[in-house]
């Protein structure tokens, strides 16, 4: 039953992004909000490269860190998906240095 709940929690977010996008369409219509996605458009190459590098170093990091931590026990590390969602909570600066440095000085 988790399974199932986590599934429609997935396809909920997918396709409330996917609303999200259609409503750029509409931008058009408004002087205001048609500058921005005017900006967007002319900035999707660049933002989709950008992604394409960051999304390679990103998880080049969360894999770096299974590896050290992972193996050491700390819980947060304990798969490749936990040492990701790590990761990105330590791009917010949500992370326990202390034990960082403990485990890998």
């Amino acid at each position: 039953l988790a399974t199932l709940q986590r599934q429609q929690t997935m396809v909920n977010a997918v396709n409330a992004l996917i609303c999200l996008l259609v409503l750029f369409k509409y931008y058009d219509f408004q002087d205001r909000l048609k500058v921005m996605s005017d900006t967007l458009k002319s900035s999707w190459v660049n933002f989709y490269h950008f992604m394409i590098v960051f999304s390679f170093l990103f998880c080049g990091y969360a894999f770096i860190g299974y590896l050290l931590f992972g193996a050491n026990g700390m819980f947060e590390y304990r798969s490749l998906s936990a040492s990701v969602s790590t990761t990105f909570e330590m791009l917010q600066g949500n992370y326990d240095i202390e034990k960082i440095l403990y485990l890998a000085p």
